[in-house]
């Protein structure tokens, strides 16, 4: 217990900058060496000590204990302890964060982070004002270390889902190339993997601008927008069903109304695989969800809706329409 005790007073003593630097690389050294075993009941007792707020200052804890949460760079869309998820950050985040120290503490200059995942993978980051993003496969999300202090502005390249929490006094940016979509509190789905943007707003509204500060429109929910990148003037604004739009964070990969070619980009994004198509028919369309199937299920499926041909070697696939 009292070396339980140390360790909280020396990490809390950290995040309110009064921890002298020998003390500190002392601490970060103590944690490198311990076992998961010793580290574990180490980050409980921590965890539990931080819910009393009479512990933290509200600015340095908002700050600082979000900044070693947000050091993850990649998690699997499944929940956890919270305890679990500061244990399995808190030793790189020292590394990390021990230079940030010992120059950010002076400087003032905002860190910038990155959020981003790989093929086939899925994320999700928990923001300081408690917007939650997801980040979809091959995708990633930028923000700096003063998001919630002095603006709310994200990058987002690839896919992400924003759920972003009420605040009428700061608006949200998210940048998405040449296009910010501006917002105080709503849900929507940002597409940005090549020239066209997409937007699709689930609820809420939102503003949509160009860099320089011109606004194209507004959308209302249930409303997508498609821009041109390199023309912006060359947009237009649908009525759709969102609901299909936000399924992947659910893990449903939705199949509306697609062809082959359509099909075997979404299943590679997906699944993390290479797929080679031979002889599609770009006539045929198909609609179908799956959620928990397997590669070598959702193939089987895909087999029993048209015919094809499949064979699977690693993360190589062949398709071939019959």
């Amino acid at each position: 217990m009292q070396n339980k005790n140390r360790f909280t007073n020396q990490v809390i003593r950290w995040m309110k900058d009064d921890i002298e630097k020998d003390e500190f690389l002392a601490l970060k050294a103590g944690l490198t060496k311990m076992k998961d075993t010793e580290l574990e009941p180490l980050l409980q007792h921590l965890w539990d000590e931080s819910d009393d707020k009479k512990d933290f200052d509200q600015k340095r804890r908002k700050n600082g204990w979000s900044n070693i949460q947000n050091r993850i760079t990649i998690h699997k869309m499944k929940k956890r302890m919270r305890y679990m998820q500061l244990a399995a950050c808190m030793i790189p985040a020292l590394f990390i964060l021990a230079f940030a120290y010992f120059t950010y503490s002076h400087s003032r200059t905002p860190l910038a982070y990155k959020v981003c995942t790989m093929k086939g993978e899925k994320s999700f980051v928990e923001m300081p004002d408690s917007s939650i993003i997801w980040i979809n496969s091959e995708s990633s999300v930028r923000y700096n270390s003063d998001y919630g202090t002095k603006n709310r502005l994200v990058e987002v390249t690839g896919t992400g889902f924003f759920d972003i929490a009420s605040n009428n006094e700061e608006k949200m940016i998210v940048k998405a190339g040449n296009i910010h979509v501006v917002v105080k509190g709503t849900k929507f789905n940002v597409k940005n993997d090549g020239e066209i943007v997409e937007v699709a707003l689930l609820e809420g509204k939102v503003d949509i601008m160009i860099e320089g500060g011109k606004k194209l429109t507004s959308l209302l929910p249930d409303q997508q927008i498609h821009i041109n990148k390199q023309n912006t003037d060359d947009f237009y604004v649908e009525s759709i069903d969102t609901g299909p739009i936000a399924a992947w964070i659910h893990n449903e990969l939705v199949i509306a109304n697609e062809d082959l070619y359509s099909i075997v980009s979404k299943l590679e994004s997906w699944y993390g695989v290479n797929i080679k198509l031979y002889h599609p028919d770009s006539q045929e369309k198909f609609t179908f969800t799956m959620k928990t199937e397997s590669l070598n299920e959702a193939l089987r499926i895909l087999s029993q809706l048209m015919k094809i041909e499949y064979s699977i070697k690693g993360k190589e696939v062949i398709i071939k329409k019959l």
